[in-house]
């Protein structure tokens, strides 16, 4: 836990960043991840990598939940980056 919060705190630092995308968003649209990388903040977009990396071990999720997941969460990003992740 404490190796993930001080993952989480050196986001802007990740080499590993544009593979955890790759990852989660093989065999998805495109533009999913290119929404990742570019629309999205990137304390945000590892939040986002996290929940479904995690929701992919709990369960088999199948191509439509992991998109229409990573889709919703983009969404709900974009409609409060107004504000601070803390």
């Amino acid at each position: 836990m404490l190796a993930e919060q001080e993952n989480n705190n050196n986001d802007d630092n990740d080499p590993n960043f544009e593979r955890r995308v790759d990852e989660i968003t093989a065999g998805l649209n495109p533009y999913i991840k290119t929404h990742l990388l570019k629309k999205v903040s990137r304390a945000n977009a590892t939040i986002i990598i996290n929940y479904i990396k995690a929701y992919m071990s709990e369960s088999n999720l199948n191509y439509n939940s992991k998109q229409a997941a990573i889709v919703t969460l983009n969404h709900l990003s974009e409609f409060h980056k107004k504000y601070q992740v803390i």
